[in-house]
């Protein structure tokens, strides 16, 4: 709520937790101490956050612009290199795989990380993860335009891949 440029105490969100907002309800606040000397400075900014969200309504644009991404994510479950698409809203992922057909993954996370630096190369950051999939998580305020631009530069990161992957023989027929 505060970016990480202010700290919110754990002390000050156990309620919230505690309530459920955890799977199987395991929040244990005796393990979460923390010192609340400036926890109320940290409460006026993420109450202002909220508030500013609530006035510019962010959460129902990104209610709408998560579906669009969505939509223009689906695009690259013809790509050759991706065995997957999933996500939600304004988060998203890729699957690599080198072999489409059967979803057979790639040894290693080394394509992701190729990728991923392609995708810096055009201007795009976003995150390997584990094995060989590509995170899609762009801020709340990203425009459709900007969702199409992030496309774009995504669809050339993975074209340079797929030649990366073959001109290293890394694909499996």
């Amino acid at each position: 709520m505060t970016s990480g440029n202010t700290k919110i105490p754990l002390a000050v969100l156990a309620n919230f937790f505690a309530a459920g907002s955890l799977p199987n309800n395991n929040f244990n606040a005796t393990s979460a101490s923390c010192s609340s000397s400036w926890a109320s400075d940290a409460c006026a900014v993420a109450s202002k956050v909220l508030d500013i969200y609530q006035r510019d309504r962010i959460f129902d644009k990104a209610r709408v612009t998560g579906e669009y991404l969505q939509s223009r994510l689906a695009t690259f479950r013809e790509h050759p290199l991706v065995g997957e698409v999933r996500g939600m809203g304004m988060i998203g992922a890729l699957e690599l795989v080198a072999n489409k057909q059967t979803k057979q993954a790639f040894e290693g996370n080394a394509v992701a990380g190729f990728c991923q630096q392609a995708c810096e190369e055009n201007g795009l950051i976003l995150r390997a993860l584990g094995g060989n999939g590509i995170a899609i998580c762009p801020p709340l305020i990203i425009s459709e335009a900007q969702v199409d631009e992030l496309v774009d530069k995504l669809g050339r990161a993975l074209d340079a891949t797929l030649q990366h992957v073959a001109d290293k023989q890394l694909l499996v027929a």
